[in-house]
């Protein structure tokens, strides 16, 4: 699992989001919209920022799975 941060449009601003609830992060991969859910693990009241854990599927560990999780793996490359 890899811990991300990401900043808010404004630094005085809070995500504001309940325990439980979640955001879609989108990004173009390989030329296709990809859009996946994750929970922040930040508490609801930081001030311009939110963090997130995911687990990053690479291409090639699993089988069933040959090219790894898309997003995950994007994520990773920033």
């Amino acid at each position: 699992c890899a811990s991300f941060r990401f900043a808010l449009p404004s630094e005085d601003q809070v995500l504001g989001l309940p325990v439980g609830k979640h955001i879609f992060l989108c990004a173009t991969v390989n030329d296709k919209l990809c859009m996946r859910a994750y929970t922040p693990t930040s508490t609801v009241d930081v001030v311009g920022y939110f963090d997130l854990v995911i687990k990053v599927y690479f291409k090639g560990v699993h089988p069933k799975f040959p090219n790894g999780g898309q997003m995950s793996q994007h994520l990773d490359s920033l």
